[in-house]
């Protein structure tokens, strides 16, 4: 065992809190086990028991009495894990099942820092068992590798995220949410800005809207309820990237360009299959990152077809780590994806949902090639029109999919696997963040109802 660290053990008889959705999921195999044509003879499983061996630099070590998928809860106040970090992503280390797990920290500020800890470890059968929490003080700390993170902001319906990349900060806004969805007088794109402007963000090195829908591109254009500035506006842009072409009325998209023009900001176009090798001046972010355009606007196979197959989708890859995101993108777009691009899609490390979750995306062929470690639905269920049970509804479909995968889902409303529930005051953006080798997902409150 390592001595860099002291360890306190704090109340091992208790067991982590979660969600009252994930109490039942958990319960599940049980409750069916009792169910019609199951013997109810046949012996439960076993809890997992889960041994800390020690750490070294950032990366804590732990065994487990039978093979599991391991993560680590983490956090620095006890009883709130705002973190969960994943092992390397490599050779399929996040994803095999083991008894001996190694996780790095890769946001523990300093030496002397304590972190309050949580093995969180899934058999193949899909039980998850969270141990119960650890305190751990680090000694010295090697640094972190520069990283790139990836925020998915609580805009209630909509979409709205920033790239940061890892050589030098740069930023890269993707969409901006809708002008006419807020909370507490505060409308989404400002919601957004006041973020950035907390962190210093002054200029965003790329922006782009996946598609001209208003809970998309209207949050670039317009700070609220259409009148004020939007993101496009309100900030420094070094380049734009725009569609050859849009299904249906191009109204949005020619505003977009003169705003561009109005600032001197140049536009560049993209399309399916470029990346940062054949476009570099449109896609050449960083030296480290490499980046694929899978889809990009009206295609001549769904002519007269729905805006949402528009949605600009990306593959974006650093080391070993890789996203996907894009817009609303329905089946026949992923389809399209499929048959140009699967190659691509093999086992990535994070998803943002298309078309906020709903079934007529994420279609079942689509999720199975990208089998991602993470998911993210971009959605809180009161933002819809139709209420929230219908939301609920409009959800099961991916969700159960994911489920199927093993996936680790997030959305705005609920962090499962961090239990921190929704609890009708608080909504979370959630920062998909990695070195290049491993990853970890990190969540804050959104302050919208607070």
């Amino acid at each position: 065992m390592s001595n860099e660290f002291s360890i306190v053990v704090r109340d091992r008889a208790a067991r982590a809190r979660r969600a009252p959705a994930l109490w039942l999921w958990l319960a599940l195999p049980a409750l069916l086990a009792g169910g019609c044509g199951t013997s109810t003879t046949d012996p439960a499983p076993r809890p997992v028991t889960a041994h800390l061996v020690g750490s070294s630099g950032r990366t804590v070590t732990w065994t487990t009495d039978q093979p599991t998928r391991g993560a680590v809860r983490y956090g620095f106040v006890s009883g709130q894990p705002d973190r969960l970090a994943y092992p390397a992503a490599a050779g399929g280390a996040d994803r095999s099942y083991t008894t001996a797990h190694s996780v790095p920290l890769l946001s523990v500020p300093e030496a002397g820092a304590t972190v309050y800890l949580q093995f969180a470890d899934a058999t193949a059968d899909g039980r998850l068992y969270v141990a119960a929490e650890e305190t751990l003080a680090f000694g010295p700390l090697p640094a972190v590798a520069p990283c790139l993170a990836f925020t998915t902001f609580d805009v209630q319906f909509g979409d709205a995220h920033l790239l940061r990349l890892p050589t030098a900060g740069a930023t890269v806004a993707i969409d901006g949410g809708n002008p006419y969805e807020g909370a507490n007088g505060e409308a989404a794109p400002r919601h957004v800005m006041r973020w950035l402007d907390d962190r210093g963000i002054t200029r965003l090195d790329v922006a782009l809207a996946t598609h001209m829908h208003a809970d998309h591109v209207g949050g670039l254009l317009n700070g609220s309820g259409g009148d004020g500035q939007g993101l496009l506006a309100s900030y420094e842009i070094g380049v734009y990237l725009d569609v050859a072409a849009v299904t249906g009325n191009a109204y949005n998209q020619i505003a977009v360009r003169n705003l561009m023009a109005s600032k001197s900001v140049p536009v560049l176009v993209i399309a399916p299959g470029m990346d940062q090798a054949t476009a570099p001046a449109a896609l050449g972010w960083d030296p480290l990152v490499d980046v694929m355009v899978l889809n990009a606007g009206a295609q001549a196979e769904w002519a007269g077809g729905d805006l949402n197959n528009d949605s600009v989708v990306l593959k974006v890859s650093y080391g070993d780590v890789d996203l996907i995101t894009g817009g609303d993108c329905l089946v026949a777009g992923e389809e399209r994806i499929l048959s140009l691009y699967r190659g691509a899609l093999d086992n990535v490390e994070y998803f943002k949902s298309s078309h906020h979750g709903r079934a007529n995306a994420n279609s079942q062929a689509y999720l199975q090639a990208i089998a991602p470690r993470v998911a993210v639905i971009p959605v809180a269920f009161v933002a819809y029109n139709e209420g929230p049970d219908q939301g609920a509804l409009d959800t099961a479909q991916t969700l159960g999919r994911l489920a199927a995968l093993r996936a680790d889902v997030f959305r705005f409303d609920a962090a499962e696997p961090l239990a921190r529930p929704q609890d009708n005051r608080t909504f979370w953006h959630t920062t998909f963040v990695t070195d290049g080798a491993s990853y970890e997902i990190r969540i804050e409150p959104s302050a919208w109802g607070l």
